[in-house]
């Protein structure tokens, strides 16, 4: 079977589509970005952190469930998409809350961060196999122990997104 290569349009620095695509894989050029989701899961006090599989690059680190846009692809359809095909959940839009965008600068990255309160459990997770390797919902203590284990976006998203989220929740 023949591997589908996929195709995610080009933005501009104002999150605009240009009208370009590349193949998932290229890099952008100079002034030139790709479009990401990532979902913070909640389930009352606790985080959901994805495992990256072994066989993919920075394999055997923790990140919060996402990926890359696809052509045509609002980044709350991303989210959806992506959360669903990795741990099986599945996302209403009133259950997102968009928290940020994170820029990472290594891949020309516009990472939106969203929010997505759940009721999922660990037993009920479906895990992509090509993605995934394991799962856990962590408290916020966890969630710091995990910080050096995180891939480095992951890292940024944490500092960026949930550290604030965090902070805000405890006063």
């Amino acid at each position: 079977m023949v591997k589908k290569r996929e195709i995610t349009d080009i933005f501009d620095a104002n999150c605009k589509r240009t009208g370009k695509t590349l193949v998932r894989g290229e890099k952008p050029k100079e002034g030139e970005y790709l479009m990401a989701a990532a979902a913070i899961v909640r389930v009352k006090e606790s985080y959901l952190v994805t495992k990256r599989s072994p066989r993919k690059s920075m394999g055997g680190k923790w990140e919060f469930p996402g990926g890359g846009s696809r052509t045509g692809e609002e980044p709350i359809q991303t989210l959806r998409r992506e959360l669903e095909e990795e741990t099986g959940i599945v996302v209403y839009s009133r259950q997102a809350t968009f928290l940020r965008q994170v820029y990472y600068e290594k891949f020309h990255l516009l990472m939106q961060v969203f929010l997505v309160e759940s009721d999922a459990r660990r037993e009920d997770l479906k895990l992509q196999e090509e993605e995934v390797s394991d799962a856990m919902f962590v408290n916020q203590q966890g969630l710091k122990q995990l910080y050096s284990y995180m891939t480095d976006i992951d890292q940024q998203i944490y500092t960026e997104a949930v550290s604030p989220l965090l902070f805000a929740g405890s006063q």
